[in-house]
């Protein structure tokens, strides 16, 4: 990682152990402190990695989180959003061949609880490309790509 100093360049390189295969990184303030925050998808294991911000432009050690029930789920992509709607940011993984979408609901603490896996179908590898409104009413929606058809669009719900 490499940090800004404020005139147009960077800083020298800071390395911090995620966990195996990192493959996505997202920001979000998983803690409230008005600082952003990093998650990341380990593709070769069945964990997500949260390291919140430590000031001095430096960040704590990455805390692992189970990324599914069966322990299988290898996260090929990652996004950061109120999923849930309890004001709080969530991790959300689409878990390549498993055929499955993890939700990882944020406390607010910068911690977060178990994770929740919804079943997206059989089929080849699946990825996450979006969270976003898509039908007007407030929630976040997730939308899945499938390598072996067409995506998925699963519809938020209060």
């Amino acid at each position: 990682m490499y940090f800004g100093d404020n005139a147009g360049g960077f800083g020298s390189a800071v390395s911090y152990g995620v966990g195996a295969q990192p493959a996505t990184v997202a920001a979000g303030d998983f803690d409230g402190d008005g600082h952003p925050d990093l998650a990341v998808a380990n593709n070769a294991n069945s964990f997500i990695s949260v390291l919140l911000y430590a000031g001095s432009r430096a960040f704590s050690s990455a805390v692992g989180y189970p990324n599914a029930v069966g322990g299988n789920s290898f996260a090929q992509s990652l996004a950061v959003g109120d999923v849930d709607g309890n004001s709080t940011l969530d991790v959300v993984t689409v878990n390549g061949n498993a055929g499955t979408v993890s939700v990882h609901s944020g406390t607010g603490s910068g911690t977060f609880a178990d994770a929740v896996e919804v079943d997206v179908g059989p089929g080849s590898t699946a990825y996450l490309d979006a969270l976003g409104d898509l039908n007007g009413d407030g929630i976040l929606d997730v939308v899945v790509e499938k390598g072996d058809g067409p995506g998925l669009v699963m519809l938020g719900t209060p």
